[in-house]
Protein backbone atom coordinates (compact mmCIF):
# COMPACT_ATOMS: atom_id res chain seq x y z
CA UNK A 1 0.00 0.00 0.00
CA UNK A 2 1.62 3.49 -0.80
CA UNK A 3 2.06 5.49 2.18
CA UNK A 4 0.65 9.08 2.32
CA UNK A 5 2.92 11.84 3.93
CA UNK A 6 0.51 14.16 5.60
CA UNK A 7 2.67 16.42 7.99
CA UNK A 8 5.44 18.76 6.50
CA UNK A 9 8.26 20.01 8.77
CA UNK A 10 10.86 21.80 7.57
CA UNK A 11 14.41 21.94 8.52
CA UNK A 12 17.03 24.49 7.69
CA UNK A 13 21.23 24.61 7.95
CA UNK A 14 22.78 28.23 7.34
CA UNK A 15 26.32 28.14 6.45
CA UNK A 16 28.82 30.91 6.58
CA UNK A 17 32.38 30.37 5.17
CA UNK A 18 34.49 31.72 8.07
CA UNK A 19 37.80 33.23 8.26
CA UNK A 20 41.00 31.35 10.09
CA UNK A 21 42.69 34.67 11.00
CA UNK A 22 41.75 38.15 10.15
CA UNK A 23 44.83 40.61 11.40
CA UNK A 24 44.09 44.35 11.20
CA UNK A 25 47.40 45.82 10.26
CA UNK A 26 46.11 49.58 10.09
CA UNK A 27 43.37 51.17 12.00
CA UNK A 28 42.28 54.95 12.37
CA UNK A 29 39.33 56.37 13.33
CA UNK A 30 40.44 60.01 13.85
CA UNK A 31 38.82 60.27 17.44
CA UNK A 32 41.65 60.62 19.88
CA UNK A 33 42.21 64.08 18.93
CA UNK A 34 41.61 67.15 16.26
CA UNK A 35 45.28 67.71 16.12
CA UNK A 36 46.09 66.66 12.09
CA UNK A 37 49.82 66.53 13.57
CA UNK A 38 48.76 63.77 16.37
CA UNK A 39 48.11 61.44 13.24
CA UNK A 40 51.16 62.03 11.31
CA UNK A 41 54.45 60.06 12.03
CA UNK A 42 55.86 55.94 11.86
CA UNK A 43 54.59 54.58 14.19
CA UNK A 44 51.73 51.69 14.35
CA UNK A 45 48.40 53.51 12.71
CA UNK A 46 50.23 56.91 12.15
CA UNK A 47 50.37 58.51 8.69
CA UNK A 48 53.87 58.97 7.15
CA UNK A 49 52.28 61.74 5.31
CA UNK A 50 48.97 63.52 6.07
CA UNK A 51 47.78 67.64 5.83
CA UNK A 52 48.75 69.74 2.73
CA UNK A 53 51.88 70.54 0.93
CA UNK A 54 52.90 72.91 -1.42
CA UNK A 55 50.61 75.40 -3.02
CA UNK A 56 47.49 76.65 -1.70
CA UNK A 57 43.38 76.80 -1.39
CA UNK A 58 43.19 73.33 0.71
CA UNK A 59 42.74 73.25 3.93
CA UNK A 60 42.45 70.28 6.39
CA UNK A 61 40.54 69.62 9.58
CA UNK A 62 39.79 66.83 11.95
CA UNK A 63 36.10 67.94 12.81
CA UNK A 64 33.83 66.09 15.62
CA UNK A 65 30.30 65.27 13.81
CA UNK A 66 28.88 63.69 16.75
CA UNK A 67 30.00 64.27 20.45
CA UNK A 68 28.87 61.26 21.97
CA UNK A 69 30.56 59.30 21.39
CA UNK A 70 32.78 60.80 19.70
CA UNK A 71 32.93 60.95 15.73
CA UNK A 72 35.44 62.77 14.00
CA UNK A 73 35.93 62.87 10.51
CA UNK A 74 39.50 64.64 8.20
CA UNK A 75 37.66 67.38 6.34
CA UNK A 76 39.65 68.26 3.03
CA UNK A 77 37.65 71.41 1.63
CA UNK A 78 39.85 72.28 -1.91
CA UNK A 79 38.78 75.72 -3.49
CA UNK A 80 39.84 76.14 -6.82
CA UNK A 81 42.92 74.16 -5.69
CA UNK A 82 45.93 72.16 -7.11
CA UNK A 83 47.66 72.27 -3.56
CA UNK A 84 49.29 68.78 -2.99
CA UNK A 85 46.93 67.18 -0.13
CA UNK A 86 46.12 63.89 1.21
CA UNK A 87 47.57 61.04 3.17
CA UNK A 88 50.44 58.05 2.88
CA UNK A 89 51.24 55.34 4.81
CA UNK A 90 55.24 54.31 3.57
CA UNK A 91 56.65 52.44 6.90
CA UNK A 92 55.91 49.15 5.42
CA UNK A 93 52.96 46.78 6.73
CA UNK A 94 53.79 43.25 7.92
CA UNK A 95 52.35 41.92 5.03
CA UNK A 96 53.81 38.67 2.94
CA UNK A 97 54.63 37.97 -0.36
CA UNK A 98 51.54 36.93 -1.00
CA UNK A 99 48.89 38.71 0.66
CA UNK A 100 45.17 39.22 0.35
CA UNK A 101 44.47 42.70 1.90
CA UNK A 102 40.91 44.29 2.79
CA UNK A 103 41.38 47.93 2.35
CA UNK A 104 38.21 49.78 4.23
CA UNK A 105 37.74 53.53 4.18
CA UNK A 106 34.45 56.05 4.95
CA UNK A 107 34.45 58.43 2.27
CA UNK A 108 31.60 61.44 1.17
CA UNK A 109 31.41 64.64 -0.25
CA UNK A 110 29.62 67.26 1.75
CA UNK A 111 26.09 68.32 0.64
CA UNK A 112 25.09 71.59 0.20
CA UNK A 113 29.00 72.57 -0.60
CA UNK A 114 29.84 74.17 -3.65
CA UNK A 115 31.51 71.42 -5.42
CA UNK A 116 32.90 71.33 -8.83
CA UNK A 117 32.33 68.27 -11.51
CA UNK A 118 36.11 66.61 -11.39
CA UNK A 119 37.00 63.44 -13.03
CA UNK A 120 40.07 62.09 -11.27
CA UNK A 121 39.57 64.79 -8.11
CA UNK A 122 41.82 62.40 -6.09
CA UNK A 123 43.47 58.58 -6.00
CA UNK A 124 43.86 55.71 -3.83
CA UNK A 125 46.73 53.07 -4.28
CA UNK A 126 48.28 50.30 -2.65
CA UNK A 127 51.26 48.93 -3.41
CA UNK A 128 55.04 48.86 -2.06
CA UNK A 129 57.79 51.32 -2.11
CA UNK A 130 55.24 54.44 -2.08
CA UNK A 131 57.06 57.24 -0.12
CA UNK A 132 55.31 59.88 2.30
CA UNK A 133 54.26 62.44 -0.27
CA UNK A 134 50.91 63.61 -0.79
CA UNK A 135 51.45 63.67 -4.73
CA UNK A 136 50.01 61.90 -7.20
CA UNK A 137 51.88 58.69 -7.27
CA UNK A 138 53.66 57.46 -10.82
CA UNK A 139 51.39 54.96 -12.22
CA UNK A 140 54.71 54.19 -14.74
CA UNK A 141 56.57 53.09 -12.12
CA UNK A 142 56.55 49.58 -10.60
CA UNK A 143 55.68 50.52 -6.72
CA UNK A 144 51.63 50.56 -7.36
CA UNK A 145 49.81 47.29 -7.14
CA UNK A 146 45.97 48.41 -7.32
CA UNK A 147 44.44 51.84 -7.59
CA UNK A 148 41.26 54.04 -7.95
CA UNK A 149 39.86 57.23 -8.86
CA UNK A 150 37.05 59.02 -6.58
CA UNK A 151 35.08 61.72 -8.90
CA UNK A 152 33.53 64.18 -7.95
CA UNK A 153 29.45 65.71 -9.24
CA UNK A 154 28.95 69.13 -9.82
CA UNK A 155 25.65 68.29 -7.31
CA UNK A 156 27.99 67.30 -4.48
CA UNK A 157 28.43 63.28 -4.98
CA UNK A 158 31.26 61.19 -5.74
CA UNK A 159 31.65 58.27 -7.95
CA UNK A 160 34.43 56.17 -8.59
CA UNK A 161 36.55 55.13 -11.91
CA UNK A 162 38.69 51.41 -11.73
CA UNK A 163 40.37 49.17 -14.15
CA UNK A 164 42.99 51.00 -16.37
CA UNK A 165 42.26 48.55 -19.17
CA UNK A 166 38.67 48.62 -19.47
CA UNK A 167 37.37 51.69 -17.00
CA UNK A 168 34.48 51.39 -15.07
CA UNK A 169 32.97 54.14 -13.50
CA UNK A 170 30.63 53.61 -10.92
CA UNK A 171 27.30 54.88 -10.16
CA UNK A 172 26.55 58.53 -7.94
CA UNK A 173 26.68 58.28 -4.36
CA UNK A 174 25.63 60.80 -1.54
CA UNK A 175 26.55 60.94 1.98
CA UNK A 176 29.27 58.92 3.85
CA UNK A 177 29.54 55.35 2.31
CA UNK A 178 31.64 52.89 3.70
CA UNK A 179 34.24 51.48 0.87
CA UNK A 180 35.76 48.01 0.77
CA UNK A 181 38.39 47.52 -1.16
CA UNK A 182 39.54 43.40 -1.58
CA UNK A 183 42.97 43.02 -3.22
CA UNK A 184 44.52 39.18 -3.49
CA UNK A 185 47.92 38.38 -3.63
CA UNK A 186 47.62 35.17 -2.73
CA UNK A 187 48.69 33.19 -5.54
CA UNK A 188 45.58 31.38 -5.96
CA UNK A 189 41.71 32.30 -6.20
CA UNK A 190 39.77 32.35 -3.00
CA UNK A 191 36.37 33.27 -1.75
CA UNK A 192 36.29 36.16 0.30
CA UNK A 193 33.46 37.48 3.14
CA UNK A 194 31.65 40.49 1.05
CA UNK A 195 30.01 42.73 2.50
CA UNK A 196 26.53 41.67 1.13
CA UNK A 197 26.86 38.39 3.39
CA UNK A 198 27.81 36.23 0.16
CA UNK A 199 31.27 34.70 -0.69
CA UNK A 200 32.63 35.26 -4.30
CA UNK A 201 35.39 34.21 -6.09
CA UNK A 202 38.47 36.73 -6.76
CA UNK A 203 41.59 35.58 -8.83
CA UNK A 204 44.86 36.11 -8.22
CA UNK A 205 46.19 39.33 -8.84
CA UNK A 206 42.71 41.02 -9.38
CA UNK A 207 40.60 43.31 -6.80
CA UNK A 208 37.49 44.15 -6.29
CA UNK A 209 35.32 47.45 -4.94
CA UNK A 210 32.51 47.92 -3.01
CA UNK A 211 30.09 50.82 -1.42
CA UNK A 212 28.08 49.28 1.04
CA UNK A 213 26.79 46.34 -0.20
CA UNK A 214 27.15 47.32 -3.87
CA UNK A 215 30.14 45.77 -5.75
CA UNK A 216 31.01 48.68 -8.26
CA UNK A 217 34.43 47.23 -9.65
CA UNK A 218 35.01 43.19 -10.04
CA UNK A 219 38.04 41.29 -11.05
CA UNK A 220 40.27 44.72 -11.60
CA UNK A 221 43.63 43.39 -12.74
CA UNK A 222 46.86 44.73 -11.28
CA UNK A 223 48.60 47.37 -12.24
CA UNK A 224 50.38 46.57 -15.25
CA UNK A 225 53.88 47.69 -14.00
CA UNK A 226 53.36 46.76 -10.89
CA UNK A 227 51.87 43.43 -10.56
CA UNK A 228 54.54 42.08 -8.53
CA UNK A 229 54.59 44.80 -6.00
CA UNK A 230 53.51 43.83 -2.62
CA UNK A 231 50.85 45.33 -0.60
CA UNK A 232 52.53 47.15 2.25
CA UNK A 233 52.34 51.04 1.64
CA UNK A 234 49.37 53.15 0.82
CA UNK A 235 48.25 56.77 -0.49
CA UNK A 236 45.64 59.02 -1.02
CA UNK A 237 46.66 61.94 -3.28
CA UNK A 238 44.03 64.72 -5.17
CA UNK A 239 44.82 66.11 -8.33
CA UNK A 240 47.39 68.69 -8.39
CA UNK A 241 47.31 68.86 -12.49
CA UNK A 242 43.82 69.86 -12.77
CA UNK A 243 41.83 72.72 -9.58
CA UNK A 244 39.05 71.40 -8.15
CA UNK A 245 36.41 72.99 -5.54
CA UNK A 246 35.11 69.94 -3.40
CA UNK A 247 34.76 69.41 0.08
CA UNK A 248 35.99 65.51 1.44
CA UNK A 249 34.86 63.82 4.30
CA UNK A 250 37.58 60.52 5.06
CA UNK A 251 36.86 58.30 8.56
CA UNK A 252 37.90 54.87 9.38
CA UNK A 253 41.08 53.99 7.74
CA UNK A 254 41.08 50.50 7.88
CA UNK A 255 43.80 47.86 6.30
CA UNK A 256 43.31 43.59 7.04
CA UNK A 257 45.16 41.05 6.10
CA UNK A 258 42.73 38.11 5.04
CA UNK A 259 45.73 36.08 3.74
CA UNK A 260 45.13 33.24 6.22
CA UNK A 261 41.43 33.54 4.70
CA UNK A 262 39.71 29.75 4.18
CA UNK A 263 39.91 29.25 0.32
CA UNK A 264 36.46 26.95 0.51
CA UNK A 265 35.81 24.74 -3.00
CA UNK A 266 32.15 25.35 -3.09
CA UNK A 267 30.41 28.55 -0.73
CA UNK A 268 27.28 26.94 0.92
CA UNK A 269 24.91 29.34 1.57
CA UNK A 270 21.97 27.45 3.00
CA UNK A 271 20.46 23.66 2.84
CA UNK A 272 16.79 23.05 3.88
CA UNK A 273 14.79 20.34 4.01
CA UNK A 274 10.95 20.10 3.90
CA UNK A 275 8.44 17.35 3.96
CA UNK A 276 6.02 17.41 0.74
CA UNK A 277 3.31 15.31 -0.69
CA UNK A 278 6.23 13.25 -2.78
CA UNK A 279 8.28 12.71 -0.46
CA UNK A 280 11.42 15.12 1.05
CA UNK A 281 12.21 18.08 -1.04
CA UNK A 282 16.08 19.26 -0.78
CA UNK A 283 17.19 22.88 -1.49
CA UNK A 284 20.90 24.49 -1.16
CA UNK A 285 22.29 27.20 -2.60
CA UNK A 286 25.88 28.11 -3.39
CA UNK A 287 27.15 31.51 -3.28
CA UNK A 288 30.46 30.34 -5.35
CA UNK A 289 32.09 27.25 -6.46
CA UNK A 290 35.88 26.48 -7.51
CA UNK A 291 36.63 22.95 -9.38
CA UNK A 292 32.66 21.67 -8.30
CA UNK A 293 32.00 18.34 -9.41
CA UNK A 294 28.84 17.21 -8.00
CA UNK A 295 27.15 17.00 -4.92
CA UNK A 296 26.45 13.68 -2.96
CA UNK A 297 23.10 12.92 -0.83
CA UNK A 298 23.19 11.06 2.46
CA UNK A 299 20.46 9.97 4.20
CA UNK A 300 20.11 8.26 7.43
CA UNK A 301 17.30 7.51 9.94
CA UNK A 302 19.56 7.60 13.36
CA UNK A 303 21.91 10.36 12.37
CA UNK A 304 24.67 8.48 12.45
CA UNK A 305 24.84 5.68 9.69
CA UNK A 306 24.66 7.94 6.30
CA UNK A 307 23.99 6.26 2.85
CA UNK A 308 24.60 7.85 -0.25
CA UNK A 309 20.80 7.82 -2.23
CA UNK A 310 21.73 10.41 -4.74
CA UNK A 311 23.86 13.11 -6.83
CA UNK A 312 23.77 16.16 -8.55
CA UNK A 313 26.31 17.40 -10.83
CA UNK A 314 28.25 20.58 -9.74
CA UNK A 315 28.30 23.86 -11.33
CA UNK A 316 32.45 23.55 -11.95
CA UNK A 317 33.95 27.35 -10.98
CA UNK A 318 30.96 29.85 -10.56
CA UNK A 319 30.80 33.36 -9.01
CA UNK A 320 27.18 33.63 -9.17
CA UNK A 321 24.62 32.28 -6.55
CA UNK A 322 23.49 28.71 -7.47
CA UNK A 323 20.14 26.77 -6.70
CA UNK A 324 19.73 23.11 -6.31
CA UNK A 325 17.15 21.00 -5.33
CA UNK A 326 16.81 16.77 -4.98
CA UNK A 327 13.72 15.04 -4.05
CA UNK A 328 14.02 12.06 -1.97
CA UNK A 329 10.66 10.02 -2.62
CA UNK A 330 11.68 7.41 -0.31
CA UNK A 331 11.82 9.21 2.97
CA UNK A 332 11.13 6.92 5.78
CA UNK A 333 8.34 8.36 8.61
CA UNK A 334 10.23 9.70 11.08
CA UNK A 335 12.72 11.77 11.54
CA UNK A 336 15.26 11.96 8.44
CA UNK A 337 18.36 13.31 8.48
CA UNK A 338 20.32 14.47 5.85
CA UNK A 339 23.57 15.29 4.55
CA UNK A 340 25.24 17.23 1.83
CA UNK A 341 28.85 15.97 0.75
CA UNK A 342 30.62 18.19 -2.18
CA UNK A 343 33.49 16.28 -4.23
CA UNK A 344 35.63 18.19 -6.33
CA UNK A 345 37.31 16.72 -9.32
CA UNK A 346 40.63 16.07 -7.84
CA UNK A 347 38.63 13.86 -5.72
CA UNK A 348 38.89 15.97 -2.34
CA UNK A 349 35.26 15.97 -0.46
CA UNK A 350 33.74 18.06 2.32
CA UNK A 351 30.71 16.86 4.29
CA UNK A 352 28.40 19.50 5.24
CA UNK A 353 25.87 19.25 9.03
CA UNK A 354 23.25 16.98 8.99
CA UNK A 355 19.79 18.91 8.97
CA UNK A 356 16.70 16.58 10.47
CA UNK A 357 12.99 16.47 8.50
CA UNK A 358 9.91 15.21 10.04
CA UNK A 359 8.01 12.75 8.05
CA UNK A 360 4.59 11.47 9.19
CA UNK A 361 1.73 8.84 7.96
CA UNK A 362 -1.71 8.42 8.08
CA UNK A 363 -3.15 6.21 10.81
CA UNK A 364 -2.26 1.94 10.60
CA UNK A 365 0.59 2.64 7.91
CA UNK A 366 3.92 2.12 8.13
CA UNK A 367 7.03 3.16 5.76
CA UNK A 368 9.68 0.74 4.27
CA UNK A 369 12.74 1.62 3.02
CA UNK A 370 15.43 -1.08 1.62
CA UNK A 371 19.51 -0.84 1.56
CA UNK A 372 22.04 -3.57 -0.01
CA UNK A 373 25.41 -4.62 0.91
CA UNK A 374 27.59 -7.15 -0.59
CA UNK A 375 26.22 -10.16 2.01
CA UNK A 376 23.22 -8.38 3.39
CA UNK A 377 19.86 -6.39 2.50
CA UNK A 378 18.87 -3.80 5.41
CA UNK A 379 15.63 -2.47 5.98
CA UNK A 380 14.56 0.39 7.71
CA UNK A 381 10.99 -0.13 8.79
CA UNK A 382 9.11 3.21 10.74
CA UNK A 383 6.11 1.42 12.73
CA UNK A 384 3.35 3.38 14.46
CA UNK A 385 2.79 0.85 17.33
CA UNK A 386 4.78 -2.29 18.79
CA UNK A 387 3.21 -5.37 16.33
CA UNK A 388 4.38 -8.47 14.82
CA UNK A 389 5.28 -8.15 11.12
CA UNK A 390 6.89 -10.28 8.84
CA UNK A 391 9.75 -9.30 6.11
CA UNK A 392 10.78 -10.87 2.89
CA UNK A 393 12.37 -10.37 0.00
CA UNK A 394 11.71 -11.85 -4.06
CA UNK A 395 12.98 -11.70 -6.89
CA UNK A 396 10.67 -9.77 -9.79
CA UNK A 397 9.08 -13.91 -10.44
CA UNK A 398 7.06 -13.65 -7.17
CA UNK A 399 9.65 -16.09 -5.40
CA UNK A 400 10.75 -16.05 -1.76
CA UNK A 401 14.59 -15.68 -1.37
CA UNK A 402 14.65 -15.02 2.62
CA UNK A 403 11.86 -14.25 4.88
CA UNK A 404 11.65 -13.00 8.22
CA UNK A 405 9.61 -12.60 11.29
CA UNK A 406 9.73 -9.71 13.62
CA UNK A 407 8.19 -8.08 16.50
CA UNK A 408 8.52 -4.27 15.82
CA UNK A 409 8.64 -1.36 18.35
CA UNK A 410 7.15 1.76 18.14
CA UNK A 411 9.33 4.09 15.66
CA UNK A 412 12.35 3.05 13.69
CA UNK A 413 13.11 -0.25 13.17
CA UNK A 414 16.65 -1.39 11.33
CA UNK A 415 16.38 -5.31 10.51
CA UNK A 416 19.61 -7.16 8.86
CA UNK A 417 18.62 -9.95 6.50
CA UNK A 418 22.04 -12.00 5.83
CA UNK A 419 21.76 -12.50 1.82
CA UNK A 420 24.06 -11.99 -1.04
CA UNK A 421 22.16 -11.14 -4.57
CA UNK A 422 23.32 -11.26 -7.66
CA UNK A 423 23.03 -7.57 -9.52
CA UNK A 424 19.33 -6.94 -10.27
CA UNK A 425 15.68 -6.05 -9.56
CA UNK A 426 14.20 -7.41 -6.21
CA UNK A 427 11.09 -6.99 -4.29
CA UNK A 428 11.28 -6.14 -0.58
CA UNK A 429 8.10 -6.99 1.35
CA UNK A 430 6.53 -5.76 4.25
CA UNK A 431 2.91 -7.98 6.12
CA UNK A 432 1.75 -6.24 9.11
CA UNK A 433 -1.21 -5.68 10.62
CA UNK A 434 -3.18 -7.13 7.38
CA UNK A 435 -1.10 -4.54 5.48
CA UNK A 436 1.40 -5.57 2.25
CA UNK A 437 3.69 -2.92 1.95
CA UNK A 438 6.10 -3.79 -1.43
CA UNK A 439 9.31 -1.99 -2.44
CA UNK A 440 11.14 -2.20 -5.69
CA UNK A 441 15.27 -2.11 -5.38
CA UNK A 442 17.81 -2.57 -7.21
CA UNK A 443 21.10 -4.22 -6.16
Amino acid sequence: MKKKLLLSNAAILLISAGLQAQTVLFSQDFNSSTTVDDYKGSGDNQFNGFGVGTGSGTTVDIVNVNPSPVDNQVVFTRTNSTQQAGFSRSTALPTATQTFVQFSIDMGVTSGVNTSAQSQAAILCMGAGLNNGLTLPNLSGSVVNQYFYINTTANGNFTITANENTPVTSSEFSGMQTIKWFINKKGQAVNYPAPDGTHPVLADNQADIWVGTSRIASGIPAHASGANSGLKTFRLAFDTNNPSTTTLNIDNVIVTDLTDIVTLPVSLTSFTGKATNNGVQLSWQTASEQNNSHFNILHSTNGKDFIKIGQIEGGNNSSEIKNYTFNDANATPGLNYYQLQQVDYNGNSKTYDAIAVNVTLAENQSGLRVYTSETSVKLDIYSLSAQPAQVRILDLHGRTIIKKSVQLITGSNQISLPVSLASGLYVANLSVNNLNIAKKFAK
